[in-house]
């Protein structure tokens, strides 16, 4: 396996692990705030960085996924895998 297939099938993973969440529990949204316990930054290109700790929630719409931070919404496509990674993380913490 070359490192272009190693590192689309972690995307895919990271990715489908995110869409699962929303999918399992039937959610549209998922308050990050009452999960984030560092306040770390992760990338989103063409934005900079942004705090997880300035993310009110994540939200599926019209099957996208977006960050909402009260006043933007930023695409989950346009995070950098390493901030998928911490998203994703984050998650793997929420409980219904």
């Amino acid at each position: 396996m070359n490192f272009s297939n190693a590192y689309r099938k972690l995307v895919n993973e990271v990715d489908g692990f995110m869409f699962n969440i929303f999918s399992k529990y039937h959610l549209s949204s998922i308050p990050l705030a009452e999960l984030v316990s560092d306040d770390e930054r992760i990338q989103i290109l063409e934005q900079g960085n942004l705090s997880l700790k300035q993310v009110k929630k994540i939200d599926l719409i019209n099957d996208q996924i977006v960050l909402d931070d009260g006043l933007n919404f930023y695409p989950y496509e346009k995070v950098s895998l390493e901030g998928k990674c911490i998203l994703a993380n984050q998650l793997s913490k929420f409980r219904r």
